[in-house]
């Protein structure tokens, strides 16, 4: 097997090969931005900045990486005799990342108020 064989087996299904990388670069940008999160307490008190536009910030390139590894893989799922394991790591990493932001957002909202009603 020559090394064009190779290449072009991987190059069949462009859409599962950056799901993948989109997948996999997420993982990197998320573990980076909980890693930060330490030192949100040190730019909140020296440079004034709102804790809620840390966390926007933080959020924001993450959630665009796994709609784009969702989006390619599934993509690259539907397409046409190119099955992709690619495609489907790509797509199941963004899936997961979205279903936990989803998850994140509404237990904010439903935990906030009936955490404000609770008296200590």
């Amino acid at each position: 097997m020559d090394s064009t064989t190779s290449t072009d087996a991987r190059l069949e299904n462009p859409f599962g090969l950056v799901s993948l990388l989109a997948g996999l670069v997420l993982m990197v940008v998320w573990a980076t931005s909980q890693a930060l999160m330490h030192t949100m307490p040190f730019f909140h008190q020296y440079y004034d900045v709102p804790i809620g536009t840390w966390m926007l910030v933080s959020r924001i390139p993450p959630a665009i990486l796994a709609l784009i590894a969702t989006v390619f893989g599934f993509i690259g799922l539907h397409a046409r005799g190119k099955l992709s394991p690619a495609a489907a790591v790509g797509a199941a990493l963004g899936s997961a990342y979205l279903m936990l932001g989803v998850a994140d957002i509404l237990g904010s909202v439903i935990l906030a108020p009936l955490i404000n009603t609770l008296e200590f």
